[in-house]
């Protein structure tokens, strides 16, 4: 007998081809109009690192995601969602188990 999946994997694999499909769109809208696509690809890149740490735990994913979110908040820091971007994004390093240094970004 063969098992299906369930109901929470199906939409955990949906979210997630969503968002990386997303997250190349974007980056190629991005790199053809920076000011005006980072911010939407910063969006994108904390949903993911989010994804990683909560429904499909992968640390080194969701950290590396998070901290990208935190290098483009540092052209968009008059931008106030771009940095509430980065808050969440120190959020998620820090649930990670990341400790945050002074020379980490802020938001």
């Amino acid at each position: 007998m063969r098992m299906q999946p369930s109901k929470s994997y199906i939409l955990t694999v949906s979210i997630f081809l969503q968002f990386n499909s997303l997250s190349s769109i974007r980056r190629a809208l991005a790199a053809e109009n920076p000011r005006t696509y980072l911010p939407n690809v910063a969006e994108t890149l904390l949903n993911l690192s989010i994804f990683y740490l909560q429904a499909q735990p992968d640390a080194e994913r969701s950290i590396a995601l998070a901290t990208e979110v935190l290098e483009i908040a540092q052209d968009f820091q008059q931008v106030p969602v771009v940095m509430q971007y980065a808050a969440t994004a120190v959020q998620v390093l820090q649930a990670n188990g990341v400790e945050l240094s002074q020379s980490t970004p802020e938001p």
